[in-house]
Order: C-alpha cells, then structure tokens, then sequence
C-alpha cells in the first residue's frame, strides 16, 4: 500500500487487519461483506460505488490493478492498461 500511494495519493488504500490472522477468517470485513474465501484479493470501485474489477490471486509482471484502476476513471499509463486489460481477459480474474 505504501508503494502504491505515492503512484495514486488522491486514492484511499485500506486493509483488514484480521487477514493475517488464520483464527480469525470468519471474521474478515471480505469474508464477511463480500463473500472472499482467498487472499490476496482486491476490489477497484469507482467514485459511484460500482466495482470495476476483482482481482484474486497475484501474477508475475502483474498490470491488472493499472487495468482496474483505469476504469474507474484514474488517469494510468497506456501501456501498463493494455498489458493489465489482456491479462484480465486471459483468466486473471
């Protein structure tokens, strides 16, 4: 998140911290909000609400966050979107 924040500083990064804890999966704001079995997973929602990508899992050379934050209106390399949007249709969630 840290990383990222300085890339995106007008973007609210946020984390649960009871996804580090095993004891505690049933209580997870995922789990329990949006039905998560599996981590890592990230959701993209626009100013409006509306989720613009889910992404699950993580991928070497990974632009599928770039792709998702691109839809949602946030101003993004081109290429890193184009890279992010082929690896989203390929099955990268």
């Amino acid at each position: 998140m840290k990383a990222n924040h300085a890339r995106y500083p007008n973007i609210t990064f946020t984390s649960d911290p009871n996804e580090r804890d095993s004891a505690n999966f049933d209580e997870r704001a995922s789990r329990k909000l949006y039905g998560v079995s599996g981590i890592p997973a990230q959701f993209i929602i626009d100013r409006d609400g509306k989720i613009e990508a889910v992404l699950n899992g993580y991928l070497n050379d990974d632009a599928r966050l770039e792709a998702g934050l691109a839809r949602a209106g946030i101003k993004v390399d081109p290429a890193l979107v184009a890279k992010g949007e082929a690896q989203l249709k390929s099955g990268g969630s």
